[in-house]
């Protein structure tokens, strides 16, 4: 083997591959999936609003629907209905101050509360938006999702 490209006598050579090895590391690890189901577990309580927003005959209308007596039946099935998603970080959630962006027509909002009084506060737009506590991530088909749990705590 030639003399040149031995790593064992370029320390240099092996510091820079460990940085690049860790970078690439942090990168994985940054923008993987994040259970949704994670934000639900161990819940108390789970309060929601569903926000939905337009214009109609060019006047715009904002209408909103609370939904404060969800029971454990449908926490368990909203839960099971989180398993099936994820969500990712962007670049801008380590910067970011919870806006949704966007063009969007309804959000819900979902307050949990879990033991301890710790909560999360959840918003989701139907246009791919998440924010989490603050924080803005992207999640896929939203619409199906708010969808889905408006169907389950409707009932």
């Amino acid at each position: 083997m030639n003399e040149k490209w031995k790593l064992s006598n370029h320390p240099k050579k092996i510091f820079l591959a460990t940085i690049i090895i860790a970078a690439l590391g942090a990168l994985l690890w940054y923008f993987k999936p994040l259970p949704l189901s994670n934000l639900v577990k161990d819940s108390i309580q789970i309060l929601a609003t569903d926000i939905d927003l337009g214009v109609k005959d060019g006047m715009p209308y904002n209408n909103s629907t609370d939904y404060n007596e969800i029971s454990d039946v449908q926490k368990n099935e909203i839960q099971a209905l989180f398993e099936n998603y994820s969500y990712k970080r962007t670049l801008c959630t380590l910067f970011s101050d919870g806006s949704l962006v966007g063009s969007f027509n309804r959000v819900v909002h979902i307050s949990v509360y879990k033991e301890g009084d710790s909560f999360n506060i959840i918003s989701i737009s139907d246009a791919g938006g998440i924010a989490v506590n603050d924080k803005t991530y992207k999640i896929q088909d939203s619409a199906g999702l708010i969808e889905a749990m408006l169907e389950i705590i409707s009932n």
